[in-house]
């Protein structure tokens, strides 16, 4: 009730509420209110306002130019500020065994970055549109990771890196599991997290991003089970939060092996309501335009907020 009130009258006042914003960031801001300026106009035109959106589509197994190029054409043409794309996007998910992943698998090092890092630094930086990507990873020991990266404009390498930390199925016998837990970091005056796939089954890991001041969570996923996407919006409406979950569509085969995606990608506010959402079998990209300052009210309902009422001292 209180995020519908605010948001409208956010919406009546909007003119009024921009003015009082930009002087105050001329005497120097008042209380952490005003945020840094950013390195360009954002999508919304207006500055407190981030548009996310997410890019759904069948990547080729194998097939890094073709699956760069799909992403190229589809951001190339978008609106936004920032948008996700799904888990390997860029290889596929099937490998056969570790082997065929490690000839897939790239460094994201900012001093040899792979080819998939390489191009999608320079669609960001030709779009200024930030990235978020689930990709193969090869660290400097030769182990394999899971992992999710986030590419921002003007950066050399990912502002930040997650690896996954719940592997799903073969993955088991593929990826290293992670070696560190979660980070944030702040994009657009948006503090943003990232989760691959299964790690939305955990409610542990979200909750850590929370505490570590996430208004967003960026999903790359490859979702297997009809009812997965469910839990994606108890994740948001839980933690008070705002949700973009990437998911890919299509069936892949590689060596005997057959899987089938189950698309249906989402954009959820920190109430639970869907912003976007994407078929279970389409091609597309979509956005959503939100104030991430929304999701630091943890108040649900008169004296209850969802942070200030935790017990964990009896968990």
């Amino acid at each position: 009730m209180r995020e519908s009130k605010w948001a409208k009258r956010r919406i009546a006042c909007g003119s009024q509420y921009h003015f009082v914003r930009s002087i105050a960031a001329l005497v120097g801001g008042i209380g952490g209110f005003v945020r840094a300026r950013l390195d360009k106009p954002p999508a919304s035109g207006l500055d407190w306002l981030v548009r996310v959106g997410f890019f759904q589509f069948a990547p080729k197994f194998g097939d890094r130019a073709a699956n760069l190029a799909k992403v190229e054409s589809a951001i190339s043409k978008a609106t936004a500020d920032l948008v996700v794309l799904p888990e390997l996007f860029s290889t596929g998910y099937s490998f056969a065994d570790r082997a065929e992943l490690a000839e897939y698998a790239e460094s994201l090092g900012p001093t040899h970055p792979g080819p998939t890092i390489a191009g999608l630094q320079n669609l960001v930086d030709r779009t200024r549109i930030a990235i978020a990507a689930g990709i193969a990873e090869r660290d400097e020991n030769g182990r394999l990771f899971n992992s999710a990266i986030l590419l921002v404009p003007g950066q050399h390498g990912p502002l930040l890196t997650y690896r996954k930390i719940h592997l799903f199925g073969r993955e088991k016998e593929l990826f290293d599991p992670a070696d560190r837990a979660g980070q944030t970091a702040v994009y657009r005056n948006c503090r943003i997290g990232l989760e691959v796939c299964f790690d939305h089954f955990f409610p542990e890991l979200t909750r850590a991003l929370v505490l570590q001041g996430a208004q967003l969570v960026c999903h790359p996923a490859n979702l297997v089970l009809q009812y997965a996407q469910q839990t994606t919006v108890t994740r948001a409406l839980e933690n008070g939060i705002f949700w973009v979950l990437a998911n890919r569509i299509g069936t892949e085969e590689n060596s005997g092996r057959k899987i089938t995606f189950t698309g249906r990608s989402q954009i959820i506010g920190p109430r639970g309501k869907i912003l976007a959402a994407a078929g279970e079998t389409e091609e597309v990209l979509k956005t959503a335009e939100f104030d991430p300052a929304l999701s630091d009210n943890k108040e649900i309902f008169t004296g209850n907020d969802l942070l200030k009422d935790r017990r964990p001292e009896l968990y």
